[in-house]
């Protein structure tokens, strides 16, 4: 009798797991991605504006140091944490990989085609 229950329950767990996501879950994801793609671009705007006032304060010789140590840690982490287009070593789980995972769950592969979410959706 256990052996049929836990096999009952298996096959419901198993089920479950295969299931598609509902097509509102499918749109609400596709949409929640497009928002974080478009804010990262956003970040990645505002990184590269960072670089140029970096380049400025480099020509100050009092303000290298600054800007050395800046490059060297929240830069970096800021960079890095990003996406994979960077010029540091690391190797780190990116905002942009999990912007791709919620394309794919949503079954696209670009945020092309959805509105972005709101809270009226």
């Amino acid at each position: 009798m256990i052996i049929d229950d836990v096999r009952k329950f298996r096959e419901i767990v198993l089920n479950e797991a295969i299931q598609p996501q509902r097509p509102s879950n499918k749109k609400a994801i596709l949409s929640i991605a497009q928002n974080l793609s478009e804010i990262k671009d956003e970040i990645s705007q505002q990184l590269m504006q960072v670089e140029q006032l970096f380049r400025e304060l480099k020509r100050m010789p009092e303000c290298r140091q600054i800007v050395n140590t800046a490059e060297s840690y929240w830069f970096a982490h800021l960079s890095i944490n990003l996406d994979h287009e960077h010029g540091y070593a690391a190797r780190e789980e990116t905002m942009q990989d999990a912007i791709d995972e919620l394309f794919e769950l949503a079954g696209e592969e670009d945020g092309d085609g959805a509105e972005p979410f709101t809270e009226a959706q």
